[in-house]
């Protein structure tokens, strides 16, 4: 500023008159209308985020966009507001998703198998204890979907801290002859395992693949039998018979006494075929099921149930499907279909002569 300007300025200050305790006197006035003005700009600019079209959406709405969004956007979204964190965290871990690699004979040392298996391993204990330290985040969890499972504690690992879990889908890989992979599968744990669940599970399927040359397995693979009579709140059930019953016909269960009364839906799964050669073979799949069926022995324990879905494949004769159909039709039962081993129905008819 050069000396014209501020004499100039002095001038106009001195014009002005007022002392200097007048002068004082202004600012709080000064001071308080900057700090309106202040706050006006910010009510400004933060009230369209308040009054946003967005926020005003049913929660359902929400989560239905969340569904278009990677995970990693998710991740993201979750952390601009709370609004917005609690609709993504519901759909982060609403749904939990642990699918292992495909691993067979040519490539299970494979080092790019090997890391994705390390990687799901290490993505399941790292939920484990955000679950275990969060009781918010765990009570969020109602599904979890283990594909081609290659350990099974995994649900030793989970199941404890997701106590509103409603929906669990368990799929198993064995082979005796392939690393990573059990070569059998223990029932009874798997029993054990849904204990923590057992109040709120209400849709249970548990398949297992067999490796290909399942033909030549050296001994059983599967071991005791995993009852689900203490599921109490279980609508839908998909299981093989194996493993619901056990390996041995002759030492099996009562189906009707393995089974929830709260029971909707039965199907034992496509698993079935594989039992070939195993011990269950029509001459003894058969007669379990009609002593479940007839007489509407199955209304003893399970009086909900509605459908009972079989394996009846497309090699099975008509008269087989026919059957099954008239006997369920005739107990108060609907029987539909999903694939049972090709030669099931000729075992049945010559074992009753």
């Amino acid at each position: 500023m050069d000396l014209d300007t501020r004499s100039s300025c002095g001038i106009q200050q001195k014009s002005t008159g007022k002392t200097s305790s007048e002068t004082n006197s202004t600012q709080p006035i000064q001071n308080s209308s900057r700090a309106i003005n202040l706050e006006t700009r910010l009510m400004a600019f933060v009230r369209p985020a308040q009054t946003s079209p967005l926020f005003k959406l049913p929660q359902e709405l929400l989560d239905n966009i969340n569904l278009y969004l990677p995970r990693k956007d998710l991740s993201s979204l979750s952390k601009t507001c709370t609004i917005l964190s609690n609709a993504t965290l519901r759909s982060l871990y609403g749904v939990i998703v642990l699918e292992y690699p495909e691993i067979v004979w040519w490539n299970q040392y494979h080092s790019t198998v090997l890391d994705q298996v390390r990687e799901i391993d290490r993505q399941v204990q790292a939920l484990e204890r955000t679950i275990s330290e969060s009781t918010v985040l765990a009570g969020m969890i109602k599904t979890i979907r283990i594909i081609r499972a290659k350990r099974f504690d995994n649900l030793d690992r989970l199941l404890p801290h997701t106590r509103n879990l409603t929906t669990l889908f368990y799929d198993m890989v064995v082979d005796q002859f392939t690393a990573f992979k059990p070569g059998s599968v223990d029932a009874q744990r798997l029993h054990n395992q849904l204990i923590p669940v057992q109040d709120t599970l209400t849709r249970l399927e548990i398949t297992y693949d067999l490796d290909e040359v399942s033909t030549a397995f050296a001994h059983r693979w599967v071991f005791n039998n995993c009852s689900v009579s203490h599921l109490s709140k279980l609508r839908t059930l998909i299981i093989p018979h194996d493993i619901l019953l056990g390996w041995d016909p002759t030492k099996a269960p009562k189906l009707v006494d393995a089974l929830p009364r709260s029971l909707i839906n039965m199907t034992f799964g496509e698993d079935t075929h594989e039992s070939v050669w195993g011990p269950w073979r029509g001459s003894s799949f058969v007669p379990m099921l009609l002593e479940f069926i007839e007489g509407e022995q199955w209304k003893e324990g399970t009086p909900c149930l509605k459908t009972l879905h079989l394996a009846l494949g497309a090699e099975t004769p008509n008269v087989a499907k026919t059957f099954f159909k008239r006997v369920c039709k005739e107990n108060g039962l609907e029987c539909g279909e999903v694939s049972l081993s090709d030669d099931w129905w000729d075992q049945y008819i010559t074992s009753i002569g």
